[in-house]
Formats: C-alpha cells, sequence, structure tokens
C-alpha cells in the first residue's frame, strides 16, 4: 500500500516524477520638500501609484518630468534592489549595479526630488529573495557566493526562467539586507517607504541548500533529504507542522529585516503580496512562503500591494476581490492595493482602472515603454 504521506512529500516538495491605510501621525518633511506627499486624494478618487520599469526605461529628465506631471500620480515606486541589482554603485554591498546607472549616480535623488516638489511620495522596492535574473546562468551576487543560494531537491537551482535565490536561512543574508537598507537611507534620507517582496517559486520547494537543511534539522528535526526517501513514516502532521515552520521562519526573516527598513515612524511598509496565495494548496503556500496576511501586523506595515503572477498581465477585478475582503476581515489597519501591468486597453476612471482592478481600490500601474508615460492622466 503506498503511504499517504510519502504522496504528500512528494507534492509539498515538488519533486517531478515521484498567507494602505496612510498614517494619521504628519509625514515629517525633509528639507527643500515644498509640500508633503499625499498618497491617498481627497477628492474620492482611488490613489494611483506608478512602478517604472528603470532599467528598461532609465532615469533621466524626460521620464522624470513624464512621471511627476500627472495630476492623478500619488506615488512612485523605484526598484532600488532587483534580481540583486541596485542602481547605484557601492563598496559595501555585493550586489552589482544596474549598468544602466553607470553614468546615472544622481537619477534616483533627482527623481525623489523632483517627486516631492509636487506632492508625490517615493517608495523603494526591494526583492528580499530573489537575487539572479531569470535566464541568467553566470553572474551576479549568488555566483559569486553560491553557499548563500537556495537549493532544490538534487541540489540544483530549479528553473532558470525563475531566477535563483538566496537562503533566508543563511545568516549572510540578514547580514546584506541589513546594509542594504542603512546604505540607502543614507543615500536617500528622504525616501517615503519601502515595498517589501518576499515571494519563492511555486513550482518546487526552495529549501535544500546545507543553510536550509541544518535550520530544519535544528528547528523540527527533520532533513528534508530525508523526506525523498520513500516510503517512509512522516505522517501528514509532521508534514503540516514543517509547513507551519516554515512560514513562522519567514515571518521572524522579515521581522529581522524590517527592523532596518523601519527605520522611522514616517517611513510606510508596504508588502508585496500574492493576491490568490490564500487559495493555493498547501504546498503552494509553503514553497512561496508569501504568507502576507500573517505579516500585516508588523511594525510599520500600512499596505499590502497584490502582484498577480507574471504572466497575468490583464487581471480581472475578481483576481483581487478576494484578497482585499480577507484582508478587510482580519482586522488589521492595512489598505489594499492592485497592481497591473499597463496595457493599451487600459483606462483609468475616476473610481478604478476599468475592467482590471475593482471599483475603490488604489492601483498601482507597472509600465516598461515610453508611450506608457503619455497615456498616464
Amino acid at each position: 500500500m503506498v503511504n499517504p504521506a510519502s504522496i504528500l512529500c512528494v507534492v509539498l516538495l515538488g519533486i517531478p516524477g515521484v498567507g494602505l491605510r496612510q498614517d494619521s501621525s504628519p509625514a515629517a518633511r525633509p528639507p527643500g520638500r515644498t509640500t508633503s506627499p499625499q498618497e491617498t486624494p481627497t477628492n474620492g478618487e482611488v490613489a494611483l501609484s506608478v512602478f517604472p520599469d528603470i532599467r528598461r526605461l532609465p532615469l533621466d529628465e524626460k521620464l522624470i518630468d513624464g512621471l511627476v506631471r500627472s495630476s492623478r500620480v500619488r506615488r512612485i515606486v523605484i526598484s532600488l534592489l532587483s534580481d540583486g541589482e541596485v542602481p547605484f554603485s557601492s563598496s559595501k554591498l555585493p550586489f552589482a549595479q544596474m549598468s544602466v546607472y553607470r553614468d546615472r549616480p544622481a537619477q534616483i535623488s533627482a527623481l525623489i526630488e523632483a517627486a516631492h516638489r509636487r506632492g508625490i511620495a517615493v517608495y523603494g522596492y526591494a526583492d528580499l529573495v530573489r537575487w539572479g535574473a531569470p535566464g541568467v546562468v553566470e553572474g551576479g551576487v549568488l555566483t559569486a557566493h553560491p553557499e548563500w543560494c537556495e537549493r532544490v531537491p538534487g541540489g540544483g537551482y530549479g528553473l532558470l526562467t525563475q531566477g535563483r535565490y538566496v537562503s533566508l536561512f543563511h545568516p549572510e543574508a540578514r547580514r546584506v539586507l541589513g546594509d542594504f537598507f542603512q546604505e540607502v537611507y543614507a543615500r536617500y534620507p528622504d525616501l517615503d517607504g519601502f515595498v517589501l517582496s518576499l515571494r519563492y517559486p511555486t513550482e518546487y520547494l526552495c529549501g535544500f541548500s546545507p543553510a536550509s537543511r541544518q535550520a530544519m534539522i535544528r528547528g523540527v528535526q527533520i532533513d528534508p533529504e530525508d523526506l525523498l526517501v520513500g516510503p517512509n513514516d512522516f505522517t501528514q502532521d509532521i508534514l503540516t507542522e514543517l509547513a507551519r515552520w516554515r512560514f513562522a521562519t519567514a515571518r521572524e526573516f522579515l521581522k529581522s529585516v524590517m527592523v532596518r527598513a523601519f527605520d522611522r515612524p514616517t517611513r510606510r511598509i508596504a508588502l508585496a503580496g500574492d493576491p490568490e496565495i490564500y487559495r493555493s494548496p498547501l504546498k503552494t503556500r509553503s514553497r512561496s512562503l508569501n504568507d502576507w496576511l500573517s505579516w500585516t501586523d508588523l511594525p510599520g506595515v500600512k499596505e499590502v500591494i497584490f502582484f498577480p503572477k507574471a504572466a497575468s498581465a490583464s487581471p480581472k477585478p475578481q483576481t483581487f476581490s478576494y484578497a482585499r475582503t480577507l484582508l478587510q476581515k482580519s482586522g488589521n489597519a492595512v489598505t489594499a492595493t492592485g497592481a497591473i501591468r499597463w496595457t493599451d486597453s487600459a483606462k483609468l476612471t475616476g473610481t478604478a482602472l476599468t475592467g482590471y482592478v475593482p471599483a475603490g481600490m488604489d492601483t498601482l500601474v507597472e509600465i516598461s515603454r515610453p508611450g506608457d508615460l503619455i497615456r498616464l492622466p
């Protein structure tokens, strides 16, 4: 007879074949700011945020002017840590500098200054765990430090199309991220907040690096390598306990990182969330670790921005409705924002981005083409 727990092991591990409300306190005005960022419109319209792909659309005077001229934009989000790259040169951090910014060292500061003059908030975006770009085999921080890299069953890195991920169990991950936030705030002290993403692939379990295996043995007295051997005596209760331990560890990791990210009361933190993760099986949630609902009580968290899977360029309102309702029922004073990629058919009205985000829900628009700026209201 096939042991049901053995089947669950295979499913859980993903082996082939075998989880904004605005701060009521007034934001401090940094020197030179003429108006305080107003992220929530006062006329009942939804708040519009813009998230430009600053690697495809390098920041220059024209782009900055295009981003801040819109009468509807309340916030601009810019990538300060994406795929293990940052837009500035640093001797302290192991991250490479985005190549398009090697000749543009002051452009981030210029954007923040221009946005603040128009009363627009500026947030940084940081992917806390994906430190290798999809499709890139060699190069970057995880090639230089392979011991930091998370592994999948068999010792590999997973699908090349998913990128490479740092192990949140490796102590260097926390140290490097702490240094990252310290340097960012030293360079950009007027930054209004951060969007933080902690999200692993759902297709397989990233948890077989030496650091992860040692942490699991200490935490739940199970070596994940033993889960590969079947049939075995691991019960469903034990495997459920393993999933819960992974969720708790991810929360503790994020909490430790946020000590640096939320360095003063006037900064705001937004979480990047998968809007459909809580409609997914336990195996999917345990792989992803994007347990955003359990993180909303952490200090500084004011918002969850729901980013659908990359393949869903044109989500429907129902994609976000369940997650927003769940967030509202949780009782936490945190608001919901729906993220979409700008398309030619997108039409922004006073209360919604027609056909994509539910009416009355704040919206973040990801743009990657120069023409997208022309259509901003």
